[in-house]
């Protein structure tokens, strides 16, 4: 499961930091927090 996710959440990462924070347009902060969290739940049977 971990396999499928990491180009998808790699993706959201880069986007994040690459449009979230934008120091030269004034709209934006120029610093950002970028919060991950992650939680396994029990598989359903």
């Amino acid at each position: 499961m971990v396999e499928q996710l990491a180009d998808p959440l790699l993706h959201m990462l880069r986007n994040a930091v690459d449009h979230g924070i934008e120091a030269d347009r004034g709209t934006k902060p120029a610093e950002g927090r970028l919060t991950l969290e992650a939680q396994a739940e029990p598989a359903a049977s």
